[in-house]
Order: C-alpha cells, then sequence, then structure tokens
C-alpha cells in the first residue's frame, strides 16, 4: 500500500504525514523521539517560509509547495534502475534511491580499515549511542521550515564515520537518486558526516533523476564534523529532474586547524535552494566554498551560505559564480559573522554573476558582520554580461562570434569549479556545463 499524499501547504501536513509514514528507525529510543517531537514543534511555530521572512525574500516556493507528495522511502522498495555514473571516476559508492540507502546499488569494495559507511537507519538500530551525540549537533537552533520537516521524519541517510588518523585514498561518492514515479515523492535523506582528526577524505554528493519523472522534492539535510587536523573536500553536484525541488542544507563544524573545502555545483532543478552554514569553532579552522550556479528556461537557484567564525585566528574564503540565460533567476546571500572573540580573522568573500539574456536576474546580498577589531575582512559582487573587447578580440584571431561567446562563458563557469581535485569529477562537470550552455543557447 502507498503512502497518501499530502500537500505541504496543506493546514497540518507534519500530522497526514506521519499518519502516512511506516516505522522509522529507532522508534521507542527517548532521545530520537524527542529530536523528532522538536522537529514537529518548530515546524507547527514558523511553517513554511515564505518571502516575507528576510532570508526567502527573493525565493518563492510555492512552485514546489503546491504539489501533493507522498512520503518516500517506506513501503516495498522501489525497482533497481541503472546508476548514472562519473566516466573515470574511481570511488567507493554508496546509492540512495527515493531516501532509502540501497546496498545491493552500491560498489562500496573493500573499505580501507577506520572506514564505515552505510545507512543511517541500520547505524540508528546497530549502534544508537554512536549516533546520538553528533545528530542535529551542527544545526543552528533558528532552522526553517524545510530543516524542521526533516528533522520530524530523520529515517535513512548516509551514515560515514573515519577514524583518526585514517587517510581514505578513494573518493566517497554517495549517489542520491529519485526513481519515475506515479505520484510526487518527498524524499528527505538525512545524512551524518563524522571525520576524525587528522583524518583526510573527499566526499561527493551527485543528486540525479532516472528515468522520466515528473515533480518530487529532494529535503537533505547533511551534517559534517570535522575533527582537528582533518582535511575534508566536500563536492555537491546537482543534476535534477526538470520539474524537481530541492532544498538541501550542509552544516559543517570544524575544530582545530581542520581543512575544509565545500563546493557546490547547482545544474538541473526547477526550484534550488542551498543552504551552507559552516563553524569554525576552534584556533586555525580553515574552510573554502565555492560554488557554482548554472541556470537556463526558468530555473530558480538561491545559494545562502553564513561563515561563523566563533573563535579567533580562523580563516575562510568564498567564491560563488552564476551563470544565468533564459529567464533564469539566481539568488546569492553570503553572511561572514565575526564574533567578539574572534580576534585575527582572515575573511573574503565574491559574487560574480553573468547575465547572457535581458530576462535573466541576479539578487546578490554579500554582508559582513563583524564584532571583533582586529581582523581582516572584505567582501564584493558583481553583475554584468560578457566582455565585448574580448568578444571581439577572439574573433580578430580567426573565431566566430558564437564560438567566441561560448568559449568566454564556460572560462567564465569553469573558474567556479577549480576547487574540485578529482580530475574525473571535474572533467564530467565541465562536460555538463558545456551541454547545457549548448542547449540553452
Amino acid at each position: 500500500m502507498k503512502p497518501m499524499s499530502v500537500k505541504l501547504n496543506s493546514d497540518n501536513p507534519i500530522e497526514a504525514l506521519k499518519s502516512s509514514a511506516g516505522p522509522l528507525a529507532g522508534s521507542g529510543l527517548d532521545w530520537l523521539e524527542r529530536h523528532r517531537a522538536r522537529g514537529r514543534e518548530r515546524f507547527g511555530d514558523v511553517g513554511l517560509p515564505t518571502p516575507r521572512h528576510e532570508d526567502w525574500k527573493y525565493t518563492d516556493v510555492r512552485p514546489i509547495t503546491r504539489h501533493e507528495y507522498r512520503l518516500a522511502g517506506f513501503g516495498d522498495a522501489a525497482p533497481a534502475p541503472a546508476v548514472p555514473t562519473v566516466e573515470g571516476l574511481d570511488a567507493i559508492r554508496l546509492v540512495v534511491l527515493d531516501g532509502r540507502v540501497r546496498p545491493d546499488l552500491s560498489a562500496l569494495g573493500d573499505l580501507p580499515a577506520g572506514v564505515r559507511i552505510g545507512s543511517l537507519a541500520d547505524a540508528i538500530e546497530r549502534d544508537p549511542e554512536a549516533v546520538r551525540p553528533w545528530l542535529g549537533a551542527a544545526l543552528p537552533a533558528e532552522g526553517h521550515g524545510f530543516s524542521a520537516l526533516n528533522d520530524a521524519f530523520v529515517n535513512d541517510g548516509v551514515y560515514l564515520h573515519v577514524d583518526d588518523g585514517v587517510a581514505v585514498e578513494r573518493p566517497v561518492e554517495v549517489v542520491f537518486m529519485v526513481g519515475a514515479a506515479d505520484q510526487a515523492p518527498l524524499v528527505q535523506p538525512r545524512n551524518l558526516l563524522v571525520i576524525g582528526e587528522q583524518a583526510h577524505v573527499n566526499i561527493i554528493e551527485r543528486y540525479v533523476c532516472t528515468g522520466d519523472a515528473g515533480p518530487y522534492l529532494n529535503n537533505v539535510i547533511t551534517e559534517l564534523f570535522a575533527g582537528a587536523r582533518s582535511r575534508v573536500e566536500f563536492t555537491r553536484v546537482q543534476e535534477e529532474g526538470e520539474r524537481a525541488g530541492h532544498v538541501g542544507g550542509l552544516f559543517v563544524r570544524q575544530r582545530a586547524d581542520s581543512q575544509c573545502g565545500l563546493n557546490t555545483i547547482s545544474l538541473d532543478g526547477m526550484v534550488i535552494r542551498n543552504d551552507l552554514r559552516a563553524f569554525l569553532d576552534e584556533p586555525g579552522a580553515e574552510c573554502r566554498l565555492r560554488g557554482l550556479a548554472l541556470g537556463g528556461g526558468r530555473q530558480h537557484i538561491d545559494n545562502h551560505t553564513v561563515v561563523e567564525h566563533v573563535v579567533e585566528r580562523c580563516t575562510s574564503r568564498e567564491f560563488y559564480k552564476s551563470v544565468l540565460d533564459g529567464r533564469a533567476r539566481s539568488v546569492f546571500h553570503g553572511r561572514i559573522i565575526v564574533h567578539v572573540d574572534a580576534q585575527k580573522t582572515d575573511s573574503e568573500q565574491q559574487n560574480e554573476n553573468l547575465l547572457l539574456s535581458r530576462d535573466a536576474e541576479v539578487d546578490t546580498k554579500p554582508q559582513l558582520e563583524i564584532y571583533a577589531d582586529d581582523v581582516k575582512c572584505s567582501h564584493g559582487a558583481t553583475v554584468g554580461q560578457l566582455d565585448e573587447d574580448a568578444v571581439y578580440y577572439l574573433r580578430t584571431r580567426g573565431m566566430d562570434e558564437a564560438s567566441a561567446r561560448a568559449l568566454l562563458t564556460v572560462a567564465f563557469a569553469d573558474a567556479a569549479i577549480e576547487g574540485v581535485s578529482n580530475d574525473a569529477l571535474r572533467a564530467h562537470i565541465d562536460r555538463r556545463i558545456r551541454q547545457k550552455l549548448d542547449r540553452d543557447q
């Protein structure tokens, strides 16, 4: 029996979804039930965001909340589709289909000693005390309605634990798939990534759509904990269905002298909202954020970032770009918060936007909040079209105008993916950029 479908903008969607959900992982665990109850209570208090909320001023969620959704991840497992792979990528691969981890579709191989990866639901059932200290610990108290909705139904997703001192040589790739569906699925993965002290790992999240899927909503929370002196690269690539909604939260806690490179690449999807919040909790922590929003048609892509310098001697670098054609719209709202004790902070933030049509639109709001006096901080934003002098220069070297504009556009976009260290993944993203630009023109 399939779960009933529910409109998220109805009067009481939580109760309707609750009545249609199957048993959740860890049912009966007091601490987990309290966590879910707080999510339900928070949703009741704040509801779904609207443009009246300052952080959602430029993003209208009605195109994704007007559908009737069924809560995915319950009932019989979906048929196994082919898993889209990245050419040449040699990775530890875990597949999540419709919010449920699928070992039968995964390719974990021989895991290195000290690495545990699999289903969060299994981890909760098998060793709940290993999960308990981390679940929800990276989330800010003032979360919005979508994050509260995820909290209310914590069930399955990715659990990754890397022990102290372990260097994971191969990337860890997680492929989130939504299959073709006769009813719009609400997919709510909850991912918990715990990286030990002096550990090294490269994590890739890919969101893809299989078949001819109708409307669906990915409502995702990923919590990442970087131990002292760890090295973490995290890349999220969104290649979703044309009618897909994606509300994703990445919440990062960094300890002393840790280094995190956080890349967000948004290529396909109808409405995309990416929340990224990094807390630099101990001295010497460093994070580098890079993002690319590649929009065409009527796509809407919103990147909302917050970097909190909590203590002294931390560093952050933030570099986001968007390339927009058709009637696409991108939003960038980046906040750097320097707390009163965060002396010797070194922070830079830059947002650059390229408009390829008259109807494309950008809303950008870089923001600094500084409560310490011995800091080095800067921010800025640009919005414009291709440099006609550069186009003319290439044409004088024998290029036709279309080729010249395409070359300059690709070069502009490719600068945003320099933080992706894996050659195969970077080549895949570059191909997808070129394909989409060719398609949208």
